[in-house]
């Protein structure tokens, strides 16, 4: 890092406004996840009203337009899937971000609240946040948010699309079996739940931010993003 860097991060002038632009990156990036988590649900309703009329006006044994709809569907899903991921890193990226920044300001924000979640109680310069006794139980204690990886963004960027698709796969079955074609309707369904597992098993690495500077702190190695 050279002087002048280093200058402009001790300025805590450039602190203020920098903590709070990335703060309102996070808040977009999250509106951004939900909001296509919602055109997703919207699409997929769509999807299946347009599937339950194609058995209306089926003529004989032609399937095609069903299939074409389910495919579709299950594209759609295994999209909504990656971009989750995404969504969800680059939002666990901002957190880690601003950790770093609140560290070195000596504020705890964004970063509070997420201790809260953890222990149930935080500290900050106005006085002390805990949960209300009795039972004193932290959000990360209880479940399902006690799960490991498990976070309302996961929940709707990945686990909604992914329960989703398994209803698609599960349907071309069916359809598949209504069609005399059963033993094609369990490889399909095989190998889309070998698709869907792939996509869901192998998640991008979240971040972890490191302090560059020992001035940012004594014995404040490392900062986790914070963001479970």
């Amino acid at each position: 890092m050279n002087e002048h860097a280093k200058g402009v991060i001790e300025d805590s002038s450039f602190l203020h406004p920098l903590h709070g632009l990335i703060l309102a990156r996070v808040y977009h990036e999250d509106q951004l996840l939900f909001q296509r988590t919602a055109y997703f649900v919207a699409t997929n309703a769509f999807l299946m009203t347009a599937l339950t009329l194609s058995f209306g006006g089926r003529s004989g044994d032609n399937y095609a337009f069903s299939y074409a709809v389910i495919a579709i569907a299950f594209t759609l899903s295994l999209i909504q899937i990656f971009l989750g991921f995404r969504s969800h890193r680059a939002v666990a990226f901002w957190r880690a971000y601003l950790n770093l920044i609140e560290g070195k300001m000596g504020i705890s924000i964004d970063a509070a609240l997420y201790d809260f979640y953890t222990r149930g109680r935080t500290e900050t310069a106005f006085g002390i946040i805990k949960v209300v006794d009795p039972p004193a139980r932290a959000m990360y204690k209880v479940f399902p948010w006690s799960i490991k990886g498990i976070s309302a963004n996961i929940v709707a960027s990945v686990v909604v699309p992914a329960l989703i698709a398994m209803f698609w796969i599960a349907t071309m079955i069916i359809v598949l079996w209504k069609a005399d074609r059963f033993e094609i309707g369990i490889s399909c369904g095989v190998a889309g739940f070998l698709v869907l597992a792939a996509a869901i098993c192998f998640p991008p690495s979240p971040p972890q931010a490191e302090i560059m500077e020992s001035k940012m702190g004594e014995g404040e190695d490392k900062v986790q993003n914070g963001c479970k």
